[in-house]
């Protein structure tokens, strides 16, 4: 995954080059984006064959702001896959984008 990821500059440009890391032959990954409030988790399935990235907000307050915002954030993301979301009342708060 560290090897696919580098190879892509817009993702390089957000997380680093990650082709000095340890190798990880896992279908997923954690890429931090130093923020306090989100965690995002990479995720490849080769046999499947999608992508899917997992934000995962530690401040609820955080995810019902971007939950009222969820049209917005279909439109931009629209090209990528399609944009899953929990209620914000749910026991986790998660915003998943999966791309295939």
């Amino acid at each position: 995954m560290y090897k696919y990821a580098a190879t892509r500059p817009d993702f390089v440009d957000v997380y680093g080059d990650p082709s000095g890391r340890k190798t990880n032959s896992d279908t997923w990954t954690s890429f931090g984006v130093g923020s306090e409030i989100c965690h995002p988790d990479g995720t490849l399935n080769i046999r499947g064959g999608y992508i899917t990235v997992d934000l995962y907000f530690t401040d609820t307050f955080q995810y019902t702001k971007l939950y009222t915002m969820r049209d917005s954030v279909k439109r931009v993301l629209a090209n990528l896959g399609e944009v899953m979301w929990d209620e914000p009342e749910a026991d986790k708060k998660l915003a998943s984008l999966g791309a295939s």
